[in-house]
């Protein structure tokens, strides 16, 4: 159960940090916030560079906390699970009050939708 949670770390952390945006330089302000990755699965970044991944797997709910740097439309993310850290850097596309786009490193793009409460 442990290598699933570490494998699904990596997949979420992977999904954001492959981010490749439009833009030269991303506004810390309009990334703070939670949004949906997927069905069940969403990323909080607060202001202090801190984020947390939320998962519900079958009849549980896992999280995984970690941190982050922006850095122009770079953003860095590093999460740490089971005494193992993954850090993924990746390219924000496009960032608004309603949508989060990023690019991994191997090109794939993944659209994110701003939670709202």
């Amino acid at each position: 159960m442990k290598e699933f949670g570490l494998a699904l770390a990596g997949c979420i952390v992977l999904g954001l940090t492959t981010a490749a945006l439009g833009q030269d330089k991303v506004s810390q302000e309009k990334l703070i916030g939670t949004w949906q990755i997927k069905e069940g699965i969403v990323v909080e970044f607060t202001k202090d560079g801190k984020m947390k991944l939320t998962a519900k797997v079958e009849d549980r709910t896992v999280s995984f906390d970690g941190t982050y740097v922006l850095n122009g439309n770079k953003l860095t993310t590093t999460v740490k699970q089971g005494g193992k850290e993954q850090k993924e850097v990746s390219t924000i596309k496009k960032v608004t009050d309603e949508v989060l786009v990023v690019e991994d490193m191997s090109g794939k793009t993944q659209e994110l939708r701003r939670k709202t409460k």
